[in-house]
Protein backbone atom coordinates (compact mmCIF):
# COMPACT_ATOMS: atom_id res chain seq x y z
CA UNK A 1 0.00 0.00 0.00
CA UNK A 2 1.33 3.57 -0.91
CA UNK A 3 1.68 5.56 2.17
CA UNK A 4 1.42 9.65 2.73
CA UNK A 5 4.78 11.05 2.67
CA UNK A 6 5.82 13.08 5.66
CA UNK A 7 7.00 16.43 5.76
CA UNK A 8 8.70 16.23 8.79
CA UNK A 9 10.98 12.93 7.51
CA UNK A 10 13.46 13.67 5.57
CA UNK A 11 13.51 12.47 2.58
CA UNK A 12 16.42 9.76 1.16
CA UNK A 13 19.09 10.37 -0.87
CA UNK A 14 17.61 7.26 -3.14
CA UNK A 15 14.14 8.81 -3.60
CA UNK A 16 16.22 12.30 -4.27
CA UNK A 17 18.43 11.45 -7.17
CA UNK A 18 15.07 9.54 -8.78
CA UNK A 19 13.70 12.79 -8.63
CA UNK A 20 16.31 14.49 -10.12
CA UNK A 21 16.45 12.10 -12.93
CA UNK A 22 13.36 11.86 -13.67
CA UNK A 23 13.22 16.08 -13.86
CA UNK A 24 15.93 15.62 -16.27
CA UNK A 25 15.10 12.98 -18.67
CA UNK A 26 11.55 13.64 -19.29
CA UNK A 27 10.99 16.58 -21.29
CA UNK A 28 8.50 19.19 -20.31
CA UNK A 29 5.18 19.48 -22.50
CA UNK A 30 2.46 21.29 -22.60
CA UNK A 31 -0.66 19.12 -21.66
CA UNK A 32 -3.97 19.69 -23.62
CA UNK A 33 -7.30 19.81 -21.37
CA UNK A 34 -8.43 16.49 -23.44
CA UNK A 35 -5.05 14.79 -21.86
CA UNK A 36 -6.29 16.33 -18.32
CA UNK A 37 -9.49 15.34 -18.53
CA UNK A 38 -8.22 11.53 -19.48
CA UNK A 39 -5.45 12.16 -16.96
CA UNK A 40 -8.19 12.60 -13.88
CA UNK A 41 -10.54 9.38 -15.49
CA UNK A 42 -7.61 7.10 -15.73
CA UNK A 43 -4.62 6.96 -13.08
CA UNK A 44 -1.76 5.31 -14.60
CA UNK A 45 -0.23 1.98 -12.74
CA UNK A 46 3.50 3.11 -12.40
CA UNK A 47 5.93 0.23 -13.21
CA UNK A 48 7.69 -1.10 -9.99
CA UNK A 49 10.78 -2.11 -12.14
CA UNK A 50 11.16 1.74 -13.12
CA UNK A 51 12.50 3.17 -10.15
CA UNK A 52 14.86 0.40 -9.34
CA UNK A 53 16.22 0.01 -12.35
CA UNK A 54 16.94 4.12 -12.01
CA UNK A 55 18.37 3.45 -8.74
CA UNK A 56 20.71 1.03 -10.01
CA UNK A 57 21.26 3.35 -12.83
CA UNK A 58 22.72 6.57 -10.58
CA UNK A 59 24.31 3.84 -8.28
CA UNK A 60 26.16 3.08 -11.24
CA UNK A 61 27.06 6.37 -12.15
CA UNK A 62 28.38 7.52 -8.56
CA UNK A 63 30.67 4.66 -9.04
CA UNK A 64 29.48 1.77 -6.83
CA UNK A 65 30.46 -1.86 -8.34
CA UNK A 66 28.42 -3.89 -10.88
CA UNK A 67 28.89 -6.92 -8.66
CA UNK A 68 27.23 -5.13 -5.90
CA UNK A 69 24.62 -3.54 -7.85
CA UNK A 70 23.53 -6.73 -9.00
CA UNK A 71 23.73 -8.82 -6.09
CA UNK A 72 21.46 -5.83 -4.63
CA UNK A 73 18.74 -5.12 -6.94
CA UNK A 74 19.05 -8.60 -8.93
CA UNK A 75 19.82 -7.29 -11.94
CA UNK A 76 22.69 -9.26 -14.61
CA UNK A 77 25.61 -7.21 -16.27
CA UNK A 78 23.91 -6.86 -19.53
CA UNK A 79 20.96 -5.36 -18.42
CA UNK A 80 22.27 -2.94 -15.98
CA UNK A 81 24.32 -1.89 -18.94
CA UNK A 82 21.57 -1.53 -21.32
CA UNK A 83 19.57 0.45 -18.94
CA UNK A 84 22.98 2.60 -18.65
CA UNK A 85 22.94 3.23 -22.27
CA UNK A 86 19.51 3.91 -22.47
CA UNK A 87 19.80 6.71 -19.44
CA UNK A 88 22.57 8.45 -21.68
CA UNK A 89 20.57 8.34 -24.52
CA UNK A 90 17.82 9.91 -22.95
CA UNK A 91 20.14 13.04 -21.32
CA UNK A 92 21.25 13.67 -24.24
CA UNK A 93 17.71 13.94 -26.28
CA UNK A 94 16.47 16.07 -23.00
CA UNK A 95 19.62 18.36 -22.96
CA UNK A 96 19.72 19.14 -26.64
CA UNK A 97 18.67 22.51 -27.94
CA UNK A 98 15.06 23.11 -28.27
CA UNK A 99 13.40 25.91 -29.88
CA UNK A 100 11.93 28.78 -27.79
CA UNK A 101 9.02 30.76 -28.01
CA UNK A 102 5.52 29.49 -28.67
CA UNK A 103 4.62 26.27 -30.35
CA UNK A 104 1.64 27.56 -32.59
CA UNK A 105 1.30 31.15 -33.37
CA UNK A 106 -1.51 32.94 -30.92
CA UNK A 107 -3.82 34.04 -33.60
CA UNK A 108 -4.12 31.02 -35.23
CA UNK A 109 -7.87 29.90 -36.90
CA UNK A 110 -9.79 27.31 -36.42
CA UNK A 111 -10.34 24.49 -38.88
CA UNK A 112 -13.92 25.82 -39.94
CA UNK A 113 -12.38 29.26 -40.89
CA UNK A 114 -9.36 28.33 -42.37
CA UNK A 115 -11.43 25.97 -44.60
CA UNK A 116 -13.99 28.62 -45.29
CA UNK A 117 -10.57 31.09 -46.93
CA UNK A 118 -9.19 28.20 -48.34
CA UNK A 119 -12.31 27.21 -50.40
CA UNK A 120 -13.20 31.52 -51.02
CA UNK A 121 -9.73 31.44 -52.64
CA UNK A 122 -10.19 28.45 -54.50
CA UNK A 123 -13.01 29.24 -56.11
CA UNK A 124 -11.82 32.78 -56.96
CA UNK A 125 -7.71 32.59 -57.87
CA UNK A 126 -7.21 36.19 -59.39
CA UNK A 127 -8.48 37.69 -56.15
CA UNK A 128 -5.82 39.46 -54.30
CA UNK A 129 -5.45 39.47 -50.45
CA UNK A 130 -7.53 42.20 -49.62
CA UNK A 131 -10.80 41.73 -52.18
CA UNK A 132 -10.51 38.08 -50.04
CA UNK A 133 -10.83 40.17 -46.84
CA UNK A 134 -13.25 42.46 -48.07
CA UNK A 135 -15.62 39.47 -49.23
CA UNK A 136 -15.07 37.53 -45.44
CA UNK A 137 -16.26 40.48 -43.90
CA UNK A 138 -15.81 42.72 -41.10
CA UNK A 139 -14.71 39.67 -38.51
CA UNK A 140 -12.21 38.47 -41.37
CA UNK A 141 -8.31 38.40 -40.32
CA UNK A 142 -6.11 41.00 -41.13
CA UNK A 143 -4.51 39.92 -44.71
CA UNK A 144 -0.88 38.19 -43.41
CA UNK A 145 -2.69 35.87 -41.77
CA UNK A 146 -5.05 35.24 -44.74
CA UNK A 147 -1.29 34.93 -47.03
CA UNK A 148 -0.43 32.40 -44.70
CA UNK A 149 -3.78 30.58 -45.34
CA UNK A 150 -3.55 31.00 -49.13
CA UNK A 151 0.33 30.17 -49.78
CA UNK A 152 -0.01 26.20 -49.21
CA UNK A 153 -2.74 26.02 -51.48
CA UNK A 154 -2.64 24.78 -54.82
CA UNK A 155 -3.74 27.87 -56.97
CA UNK A 156 -2.78 27.64 -60.53
CA UNK A 157 -1.44 30.93 -62.07
CA UNK A 158 -3.77 33.27 -63.55
CA UNK A 159 -3.55 36.09 -65.38
CA UNK A 160 -5.83 39.02 -63.53
CA UNK A 161 -6.96 40.80 -67.35
CA UNK A 162 -9.89 39.23 -68.87
CA UNK A 163 -9.45 37.34 -72.25
CA UNK A 164 -10.00 39.37 -75.08
CA UNK A 165 -13.26 39.00 -77.03
CA UNK A 166 -12.10 39.68 -79.90
CA UNK A 167 -8.87 40.20 -82.46
CA UNK A 168 -6.90 43.19 -82.12
CA UNK A 169 -6.66 45.93 -85.05
CA UNK A 170 -4.16 44.88 -87.55
CA UNK A 171 -3.40 47.06 -90.55
CA UNK A 172 -3.39 45.42 -93.89
CA UNK A 173 -0.36 44.94 -96.47
CA UNK A 174 -2.01 48.33 -98.69
CA UNK A 175 -2.26 50.35 -95.73
CA UNK A 176 1.53 49.55 -94.60
CA UNK A 177 2.59 50.45 -97.52
CA UNK A 178 1.11 53.72 -97.96
CA UNK A 179 2.15 54.98 -94.34
CA UNK A 180 5.33 53.56 -95.45
CA UNK A 181 5.67 55.91 -98.65
CA UNK A 182 4.53 58.58 -96.58
CA UNK A 183 7.57 58.27 -93.95
CA UNK A 184 9.82 57.82 -96.64
CA UNK A 185 8.45 61.11 -98.88
CA UNK A 186 8.53 63.41 -95.59
CA UNK A 187 11.12 62.30 -93.19
CA UNK A 188 11.56 65.28 -91.92
CA UNK A 189 7.80 65.27 -90.57
CA UNK A 190 6.82 63.92 -86.96
CA UNK A 191 4.23 61.59 -85.63
CA UNK A 192 1.69 64.18 -85.47
CA UNK A 193 1.75 65.76 -88.86
CA UNK A 194 2.44 62.31 -90.23
CA UNK A 195 -0.85 61.24 -88.87
CA UNK A 196 -2.60 64.26 -89.46
CA UNK A 197 -1.29 64.06 -93.26
CA UNK A 198 -2.56 60.44 -93.45
CA UNK A 199 -6.37 61.13 -92.34
CA UNK A 200 -6.78 64.04 -94.44
CA UNK A 201 -5.44 62.53 -97.44
CA UNK A 202 -6.14 59.22 -97.31
CA UNK A 203 -8.39 58.89 -95.20
CA UNK A 204 -6.72 56.38 -92.76
CA UNK A 205 -7.65 56.12 -88.67
CA UNK A 206 -4.14 55.86 -87.42
CA UNK A 207 -2.16 57.28 -84.41
CA UNK A 208 0.55 59.13 -83.84
CA UNK A 209 2.07 56.74 -82.13
CA UNK A 210 1.53 53.54 -84.29
CA UNK A 211 3.55 56.19 -87.08
CA UNK A 212 6.09 57.20 -84.72
CA UNK A 213 6.13 52.91 -84.18
CA UNK A 214 6.12 52.48 -87.85
CA UNK A 215 8.93 55.30 -88.62
CA UNK A 216 11.67 54.20 -86.11
CA UNK A 217 11.27 50.71 -87.34
CA UNK A 218 11.83 51.71 -91.04
CA UNK A 219 14.67 54.06 -90.00
CA UNK A 220 16.65 51.08 -88.24
CA UNK A 221 16.12 49.02 -91.79
CA UNK A 222 17.43 51.84 -93.68
CA UNK A 223 20.06 53.11 -91.40
CA UNK A 224 21.11 49.30 -89.24
CA UNK A 225 23.11 50.72 -85.95
CA UNK A 226 26.82 50.45 -86.20
CA UNK A 227 28.29 47.67 -84.63
CA UNK A 228 30.40 48.54 -81.43
CA UNK A 229 33.73 48.81 -81.36
CA UNK A 230 35.81 46.09 -80.30
CA UNK A 231 38.35 47.45 -77.84
CA UNK A 232 41.83 45.27 -77.75
CA UNK A 233 43.36 45.23 -73.94
CA UNK A 234 46.89 46.08 -74.68
CA UNK A 235 49.57 45.04 -72.29
CA UNK A 236 52.74 45.49 -71.41
CA UNK A 237 55.15 42.09 -71.75
CA UNK A 238 58.56 43.82 -70.55
CA UNK A 239 59.53 46.91 -68.35
CA UNK A 240 60.15 50.34 -69.60
CA UNK A 241 58.08 50.34 -72.57
CA UNK A 242 56.14 52.77 -71.07
CA UNK A 243 56.45 55.93 -68.73
CA UNK A 244 54.31 57.83 -66.95
CA UNK A 245 54.96 61.41 -65.39
CA UNK A 246 53.05 63.84 -63.61
CA UNK A 247 53.61 67.37 -61.49
CA UNK A 248 52.46 67.88 -57.80
CA UNK A 249 51.80 70.72 -56.39
CA UNK A 250 51.50 70.35 -52.79
CA UNK A 251 54.76 70.10 -51.35
CA UNK A 252 55.73 73.46 -49.89
CA UNK A 253 59.48 74.11 -49.07
CA UNK A 254 60.10 75.96 -46.22
CA UNK A 255 63.72 76.82 -46.21
CA UNK A 256 63.05 79.32 -49.60
CA UNK A 257 59.26 79.50 -48.75
CA UNK A 258 58.33 78.62 -51.98
CA UNK A 259 56.54 75.84 -53.61
CA UNK A 260 58.04 73.13 -55.14
CA UNK A 261 57.10 70.67 -57.34
CA UNK A 262 56.90 67.19 -57.21
CA UNK A 263 57.83 64.98 -60.51
CA UNK A 264 57.57 61.88 -60.87
CA UNK A 265 57.83 59.45 -63.36
CA UNK A 266 56.39 55.35 -63.66
CA UNK A 267 56.52 52.36 -65.41
CA UNK A 268 53.37 51.15 -66.92
CA UNK A 269 55.13 47.17 -66.57
CA UNK A 270 56.32 47.43 -63.13
CA UNK A 271 54.64 50.34 -61.53
CA UNK A 272 57.84 51.12 -60.11
CA UNK A 273 59.15 54.94 -59.91
CA UNK A 274 62.04 55.32 -62.36
CA UNK A 275 62.73 59.14 -61.38
CA UNK A 276 61.45 61.11 -58.61
CA UNK A 277 62.54 65.35 -57.45
CA UNK A 278 61.52 68.08 -56.62
CA UNK A 279 62.04 70.87 -58.71
CA UNK A 280 60.87 75.16 -58.49
CA UNK A 281 60.11 75.95 -61.83
CA UNK A 282 57.70 73.13 -63.68
CA UNK A 283 58.65 73.74 -67.69
CA UNK A 284 60.00 71.64 -70.68
CA UNK A 285 63.30 72.26 -69.79
CA UNK A 286 62.93 70.63 -66.30
CA UNK A 287 61.13 67.80 -67.98
CA UNK A 288 63.62 66.61 -70.79
CA UNK A 289 66.17 66.98 -67.65
CA UNK A 290 64.18 64.49 -66.31
CA UNK A 291 63.69 62.37 -69.18
CA UNK A 292 67.29 62.65 -69.85
CA UNK A 293 68.37 61.78 -66.75
CA UNK A 294 66.31 58.23 -66.08
CA UNK A 295 67.03 57.32 -69.78
CA UNK A 296 70.47 57.62 -68.51
CA UNK A 297 70.49 55.88 -65.79
CA UNK A 298 67.99 53.22 -66.93
CA UNK A 299 70.16 52.64 -69.92
CA UNK A 300 66.55 52.44 -72.05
Amino acid sequence: MWQKADPARPVPREDFALSVFYAITVSPRVVDDEEKASMHTVQAIPSPKAPQRVAAVLALFRGTPVSQLTAQFGMCRSDLYKCRLRALTALHQALADQPRGLKRPHNRLDAHTEQQIASLCQRHPTWSTAQVQQRCGPEAPCPRTLQRVRQPLPLPRMPKRAAPCRQAKRFAAETKQVIRHAIETKPYLGPERLAWDLQNQHHLQVSPSTVKRLKRALQQVMSPPTAPAVWRFYERHHPHSLWHGDFLEKVTSTDLDRTAYHFALLDDYSRGYVFCDLFLAPDQRTTITALITAMRQWQV
